[in-house]
């Protein structure tokens, strides 16, 4: 089953996640997002889908000035990784690839502790033309706080 905003927003509401998908369309890379938003670009979290050589998915969130380390992330998980093709994304969390949201993949999350530095984070909202605005302590509903980032 392929999610959405909707899917997302009920998802949220039933889990007790506190936050708000809003409409943004065209902001398909953390520029575009910050300045349609107004902030800055470590305020924009990315969700960065690998999958692991036995096939589960593991998502690594980084603020929008940094990479995830893959390598860290490895050394996390135990596992050998690669990123996730568009339709491995799908497959994976239930979310296109562009709108994959940490909350309700169904995969391990790692969020990297960079982010939780931020009042109000901004992130993928469960399709391309929605984000999730929530406060970064929501994400520890879903995620384990870890270093993983490379600038």
């Amino acid at each position: 089953m392929q999610k959405d905003h909707k899917w997302l927003e009920m998802y949220m509401e039933e889990k007790g996640i506190k936050g708000e998908i809003i409409l943004a369309p065209e902001v398909q890379t953390v520029e575009k997002a910050a300045k349609r938003l107004n902030c800055s670009k470590s305020q924009i979290f990315k969700s960065v889908v690998f999958i692991t050589e036995d096939g589960k998915g593991i998502v690594g969130i980084v603020d929008g000035e940094s990479r995830v380390s893959k390598s860290k992330l490895e050394k996390i998980c135990g596992k050998k990784l690669k990123i996730a093709g568009r339709e491995e994304v799908l497959r994976l969390t239930g979310f296109p690839a562009g709108g994959v949201s940490p909350f309700g993949t169904g995969c391990m999350v790692f969020v990297d502790s960079k982010v939780m530095n931020q009042e109000i984070v901004y992130g993928g909202g469960g399709d391309e033309d929605h984000l999730v605005k929530i406060h970064p302590k929501e994400l520890l509903k879903v995620a384990r706080v870890v270093d993983i980032s490379k600038r």
